[in-house]
């Protein structure tokens, strides 16, 4: 699942549910210039993005190790 929720509420109950499916999002950040959101999922071994509503969603890249530091 990714959502988010505003600072001044970090309630549990004041989630914003953007994606809800099986997904394993291990790095997530937020593009503001373009309202898109990219995460890495290990399990897929991919890399996402889609817009801040949840459409639109585009596997970037199919990688093997999406996540290397």
């Amino acid at each position: 699942m990714i959502g988010w929720f505003e600072s001044t509420r970090p309630t549990k109950e004041a989630i914003h549910v953007v994606l809800n499916r099986t997904i394993n999002p291990e790095g997530v950040a937020y593009d503001w210039i373009h309202n898109k959101i990219y995460w890495t999922d290990s399990a897929n071994s991919s890399i996402y993005a889609m817009n801040l509503d949840g459409t639109d969603i585009i596997d970037i890249a199919h990688v093997d190790r999406p996540r290397v530091n």
